[in-house]
């Protein structure tokens, strides 16, 4: 059952993108071995999900544009990467009980500009609040709650059919010619 897996047991390749919004998820541990990625973008920044759960938070103000990047960790690691104009920041590693917020300038044509805390020169994470994590705990139950009776099936194994017999040409009937004596007379 969907709800009950702990690890995942083939290997897959899932990419969202969020806008806006709020995205609370439990991710089971990926087969990183095998190539398995989750990752979720917002136009502040990416996270890299490896098995855990967390809540992404991505708010504009389109009058405004400013905007609100937050991705909190309940449990697990998440490998977050913020957008700084044209400019990667390095990955921040966000872990159990913490959280990295960034507000963020975003323009007309989708630049972005974060907005660090005063004197900070990169991005930190940050230990969550007690109500946060009862939030993401009671959302990541629902859902669990939800999909508790879902069983995912694999697809049959496709076995292809075997090859057509090979056609053969049809040969030509040869019939022998009844020979006609011919007698002198």
């Amino acid at each position: 059952q969907a709800a009950t897996i702990i690890a995942e047991p083939t290997t897959s390749t899932t990419r969202l993108k969020l806008n806006r919004g709020e995205l609370v998820s439990k991710v089971a541990k990926l087969n990183a071995a095998g190539g398995s990625i989750f990752n979720v973008a917002t136009p502040v920044g990416a996270a890299g999900i490896r098995g855990t759960t967390f809540r992404i938070v991505y708010r504009i103000d389109a009058a405004t544009g400013k905007a609100l990047f937050s991705l909190s960790t309940l449990e697990g690691t998440v490998s977050v990467t913020l957008f700084n104009g044209a400019v990667a920041t390095p990955p921040v590693q966000v872990t159990n009980n913490q959280e990295v917020v960034v507000n963020a300038d975003v323009d007309a044509n989708g630049n972005v500009t974060l907005t660090l805390p005063s004197g900070a020169t990169t991005v930190l994470a940050t230990n969550t609040s007690t109500a946060t994590n009862a939030e993401i705990a009671a959302s990541a139950d629902a859902i669990a709650h939800a999909v508790a009776n879902v069983v995912i099936v694999p697809p049959p194994s496709i076995v292809p059919p075997p090859p057509p017999a090979p056609i053969q040409e049809p040969q030509p009937i040869i019939q022998p010619r009844n020979p006609t004596v011919v007698s002198p007379s």
